[in-house]
């Protein structure tokens, strides 16, 4: 036996288990001794979604061997997989019950009272098992997290510090801990416990980003976009970072508009000094287009290639008429407060929204981030610096527009419409983007008018999310647009 379990245990975790499974058979056709793998044996069932097999065996495992605990620990979590929580919860207090000193039985009982909504019983067990077994991180990572996920905070900022006193190596009790403290109003304390963290854990990513969203919370731009550079340095490929460096170059930019457009002559005049760099030549050919609406889907596709550019309507919301209806009126009043709301559901956003429904656009700004007053100002300077731009924009033949309702139902006639009142100010170029339709395949596009474009897609995001976006979808789409402009 001695020899059997290295072998059956590096099976396992490789996840190989139909290997693992066959080697434990032949060690038992062999005459070997499998007594000890025989809970293997269940995990190796269990995980590869032979789930009834799993509980005939472990039936069959259990009359023999009806003393040995990690056979019923891994008996039981079968219903655990099968999500059957009443019989998991049951399982798990009656091997406590059998042997009250197994770590498992608490923290999986935990879980499954917990998804059958027992808080009170998932609390207790918790409480009970950080005490029995205090040198079992993952039991103590758990009621710690527990605290954070109910919204305890004050709780949870005592656990996360009796975590950090025990385990001070795991960098997830400073994240976490300067969460809970800073949620529970202790700000002091939060900002030491993060500190700490990161001069412990200078290069690990959670660190990281979590001290860049700390001070982008504050809305310190410099400082955050200093620690987001220092977080894409270390993970340059991470989309997260990506995006949260992203956002914070967008508030440095307005907030630079805002000081340009209260002091400069032309509200425009230095807009060229705001755009990103472009890293790429997808960048550099999406830095050539301005999404129009009907949501922030066209906006994450240039952040997704590394264009950043500051627009009206790249965060923003519109449907085709009240667009068009914009354009004919020439964006008058976008900015002026008689003619903008913000408003925020609790804990959330502020949304800037325009009572002729010209726009609904986000200002990444949470409640309590900034006084109210303030912000309305601000942010009503910005979009009237946006708007202004836009006009300005419309009268750049270089310049190709693009606007695709989200749910890829777009007429012919509107798409006309709009043509017809961006057509109204000059030269510029639009793209409407729609579903695919019978011969017109995903990244075809057609000319309608020599700076009028229709291009189609599989799939459209309605609630503008990374994970719906066909990335490849739109970027050949905007190629196929940029050649067929002539304007290349």
């Amino acid at each position: 036996m001695a020899n059997n379990r290295p072998d059956v245990m590096l099976l396992i975790n490789q996840r190989r288990w139909d290997d693992a499974l066959r080697l434990l058979e032949d060690l038992e056709s062999a005459g070997a001794d499998v007594t000890e793998e025989r809970a293997l044996w269940i995990v190796a069932l269990r995980e590869s979604g032979r789930l009834d097999e799993a509980t005939k065996k472990s039936k069959e495992f259990l009359l023999a061997l009806p003393d040995y605990p990690r056979l019923w620990i891994e008996a039981a979590l079968i219903s655990f997989v099968r999500r059957d929580w009443a019989l998991s919860r049951q399982e798990f207090a009656e091997i406590r019950a059998r042997f009250p000193e197994e770590p498992d039985a608490y923290l999986r009982g935990a879980e499954a009272a917990r998804e059958m909504g027992a808080q009170q019983e998932a609390e207790a067990l918790l409480a009970d098992a950080v005490e029995r077994f205090p040198a079992r991180k993952d039991i103590a990572l758990y009621f710690a997290s527990y605290a954070s996920d109910v919204g305890d905070w004050q709780s949870a900022a005592d656990r996360w510090t009796i975590f950090r006193y025990r385990f001070p190596d795991t960098f997830q009790g400073y994240t976490a801990g300067y969460e809970a403290f800073a949620r529970a109003g202790q700000l002091e304390l939060a900002r030491c416990t993060l500190g700490e963290a990161v001069n412990r854990f200078p290069t690990e990513r959670e660190v990281l980003v979590t001290h860049a969203r700390e001070a982008t919370e504050r809305l310190a731009w410099q400082e955050a976009s200093e620690r987001w550079a220092l977080a894409n340095q270390a993970y340059p490929e991470d989309k997260e970072i990506v995006a949260g460096a992203a956002q914070v170059m967008w508030h440095m930019q307005l907030a630079h508009v805002d000081d340009q457009y209260l002091n400069a002559s032309s509200p425009y005049a230095s807009a060229s000094s705001l755009g990103s760099s472009v890293p790429n030549e997808d960048a550099e050919l999406l830095m050539r287009f301005e999404g129009l609406g009907d949501n922030c889907e066209f906006g994450l596709v240039q952040r997704n290639f590394g264009a950043e550019p500051i627009s009206l309507y790249r965060w923003s919301g519109v449907q085709v008429d009240h667009l068009i209806q914009a354009l004919d009126e020439n964006f008058v009043g976008v900015g002026d407060p008689q003619f903008t709301e913000m408003t925020c559901r609790p804990g959330d956003e502020y949304v800037l929204s325009d009572t002729r429904q010209f726009l609904t656009m986000h200002t990444f700004i949470k409640e309590g981030q900034r006084d109210f007053e303030s912000l309305f100002r601000s942010q009503c300077r910005r979009l009237t610096y946006l708007r202004d731009r836009l006009v300005h924009d419309l009268l750049d033949p270089f310049k190709i527009f693009v606007y695709k309702p989200r749910d890829g139902n777009f007429q012919d006639e509107q798409i006309r419409r709009l043509f017809e009142a961006i057509a109204r100010f000059g030269n510029a170029t639009l793209l409407c983007v729609r579903l695919t339709q019978g011969a017109r395949p995903n990244g075809f596009v057609e000319t309608w008018h020599k700076n009028l474009f229709v291009g189609y897609i599989d799939r459209l995001s309605l609630e503008a999310r990374n994970e719906e976006i066909d990335f490849e979808g739109w970027i050949s789409i905007c190629r196929r647009a940029v050649y067929l402009s002539g304007n290349h």
